[in-house]
């Protein structure tokens, strides 16, 4: 049962929502993998702006956020250090808020650019799915998931960036019914209609890496919101 917080509009529909959520993954992937060297985080967000008006998107509900280098240890309100240039080998994510078919998608994701598979980016997805399951076994709050990311980032090595705090999702506009933080849910949140963020901080490195999807996912396909 979807708590007052939780609702949707009257307009969801939820094939539209999958179908948003496929739309931004693609976008994201397909504009991560075509990133040139030495292109600077301000000339990306022109570029990606281009790809989501020839894609359809309709308006972005949050502010698109592309991070390079050292610039991935910023949370989502924060500037970025400068405005750094993309190297080989180099660590960077996306994060994307597309208004699609009606419906909000958010999707991020890190990357490293012309390189094999990274052990942070590998870590942050890790955690997510760590989450979902152990959220799924116990029914965790939004508060208790967070605490539980937390931990097992420390003993991943890392640090959990607290102020990637996930968020509600739905038709647009979410915000008519709730615009508070998973982290500060102290019910069990409810299947597909939360986005769990996970920024994994590795301080050593002074590099951070970013992953968030809606949690619940499968559960939500299987048996609808």
């Amino acid at each position: 049962m979807l708590t007052k917080e939780e609702s949707l509009g009257q307009g969801f529909n939820l094939s539209h929502y999958l179908k948003a959520r496929l739309k931004a993954i693609e976008i994201t992937r397909q504009f991560a993998y075509s990133l040139p060297v030495g292109i600077r985080e301000s000339e990306a967000h022109e570029e990606l702006k281009l790809l989501m008006e020839k894609e359809g998107v309709e308006k972005l509900w949050h502010p698109t956020k592309i991070r390079f280098a050292r610039n991935t240890l910023c949370s989502f309100r924060d500037p970025s250090f400068e405005d750094e240039k993309l190297s080989m080998g180099e660590l960077f994510y996306l994060d994307i808020g597309p208004v699609i078919l009606g419906h909000e998608a958010d999707y991020g994701e890190s990357f490293i650019q012309g390189s094999a598979p990274d052990n942070l980016v590998l870590a942050s997805r890790d955690l997510f799915v760590s989450c979902e399951k152990k959220w799924l076994a116990d029914q965790l709050t939004g508060r208790e998931l967070y605490q539980f990311a937390q931990n097992e980032a420390r003993l991943m090595g890392y640090e959990l960036e607290m102020r990637s705090s996930g968020h509600r999702l739905g038709d647009f506009p979410h915000a008519i019914h709730h615009k508070g933080k998973l982290l500060d849910w102290r019910q069990t949140p409810h299947r597909g209609v939360w986005i769990l963020e996970i920024h994994l901080v590795d301080k050593v490195r002074e590099r951070a890496a970013f992953f968030e999807d809606i949690l619940g996912l499968e559960l939500l396909t299987l048996q609808g919101v």
